[in-house]
């Protein structure tokens, strides 16, 4: 049976109240249905905006825009990769955003993303079920709350990883608060691994901090978060107390479903919180290096051969030290193939020795590299200056993806 939203009452200001905020301040109102497409349903890039009340059925490509003055588009599939852009609703640089009370539902992406340069954002009572990448993303944003809403079913379809496939995903932002917000990991199903509705929360040192300051601060926080919000509580990695849960894969076996399992019965039982994994889930809190996501494309769709490339580029098998991989094929792309790896320690193996390896591995299966792609964030130090050309590296946006670049603008806009 469908989700239905119950009925909820908004305050109407008066007539010529009204008219003096829209021309004030440029409000853009969404309060009808819209017939939609196939990418983002509404895009916003301007100073305020609020939407509101608004269905959000499965969309095709941005079928309402709000910029420096409404456009509308239609009928453009070729303009956005339906896994990088599309969505319910989309917004970029904007101040005192209101996103309320809308339905976002079954859209080929995230229902509702708040993306680069969004300050002072509130998102309630929204309803975001079912769309493929995440329900709610937010990110390289910051002093945002997000409250009361209801997040159901979203995730399912991030072949790519990219999202994370999360209803909820807060990503290298600020000062963001997020409570009262309804997930329920039993309804969950989702791409990429997962344990809780906040699922991982490393701490990594960046700009002259210190490890040691951060597994201080990793295990300060995950008792604080396991003490104020009643959730369990792993510690990971560097902030580890016992060997066995040094690796996040080791702490996130068996996923929220085979954790909850074993807590039951009495085994693998959290470092802070409750004995009881709950609807939430449980939380790892870490501390880390900055690891580095990063894929490979080749010229085939060949997915044993992808999948026997990871493999034996895993140092879980014996192939490079500190490098993680999987191997599967990507519909978005023609079906053409990816090796994709998570380098947690770029200072041990490094881009160029990932790439040169995955280069050689593929010629072994007559295969070659097409392009590769940074994953959202890469810290500086992990490119060399001519890196780009010999990765073949696709769609880098150093002032979006180099993390000390990200750190300060950051700090830059608090101080504004």
């Amino acid at each position: 049976m469908p989700l239905k939203k119950s009925a909820r009452k908004v305050p109407k200001a008066a007539p010529g109240r009204r008219a003096q905020n829209k021309e004030a301040t440029r409000e853009r109102i969404v309060t009808e249905a819209l017939a939609l497409f196939q990418s983002k349903g509404f895009d916003a890039t301007t100073t305020k905006e609020i939407a509101r009340k608004a269905r959000f059925p499965y969309v095709r490509p941005l079928a309402w825009g709000a910029r420096e003055a409404p456009f509308i588009y239609r009928d453009f599939p070729d303009v956005f990769d339906p896994l990088w852009e599309a969505g319910g609703m989309k917004f970029s640089d904007t101040d005192n955003l209101v996103v309320r009370d809308n339905y976002s539902h079954d859209n080929n992406g995230s229902g509702l993303w708040t993306d680069t340069n969004n300050i002072h954002t509130l998102y309630e009572g929204n309803l975001v079920v079912h769309n493929t990448i995440n329900g709610i993303s937010h990110e390289i944003s910051y002093d945002a709350i997000i409250r009361n809403n209801t997040l159901v079913g979203n995730g399912y379809g991030d072949t790519r990883g990219w999202g994370w496939g999360a209803d909820l995903d807060i990503q290298n932002s600020q000062n963001v608060q997020a409570y009262g917000n309804r997930i329920d990991m039993t309804q969950h199903e989702g791409g990429h691994p997962r344990m809780g509705a906040a699922d991982v929360i490393p701490f990594m040192p960046v700009g002259g901090v210190t490890m040691e300051a951060c597994v201080e601060l990793a295990r300060a926080f995950g008792r604080e978060l396991a003490e104020t919000l009643n959730v369990p509580v792993y510690l990971y990695e560097r902030a580890a107390l016992t060997p066995e849960r040094a690796s996040l894969a080791d702490v996130r076996r068996g996923q929220f479903e085979g954790l909850r399992e074993a807590v039951a019965t009495g085994e693998r039982l959290p470092d802070f919180g409750p004995n009881e994994i709950g609807r939430a889930g449980a939380t790892a809190v870490g501390a880390r290096k900055p690891l580095v996501a990063f894929n490979v494309y080749l010229d085939s769709t060949d997915e044993a051969a992808a999948k026997a490339i990871a493999s034996a580029l895993r140092e879980s098998n014996g192939g490079l030290t500190a490098v993680r991989a999987i191997g599967f094929a990507v519909p978005e792309r023609g079906g053409i193939v990816t090796v994709s790896m998570n380098l947690v320690d770029h200072e041990v193996t490094g881009l160029r020795v990932a790439f040169d390896e995955v280069t050689r591995l593929a010629a072994d299966h007559g295969m070659t590299v097409t392009d590769s792609e940074i994953v959202g964030l890469v810290p500086a130090s992990a490119l060399g200056s001519d890196d780009i050309d010999h990765l073949k590296l696709a769609g880098f946006d150093p002032d979006r993806q180099v993390l000390e670049r990200l750190v300060d603008a950051a700090e830059e806009g608090t101080q504004a």
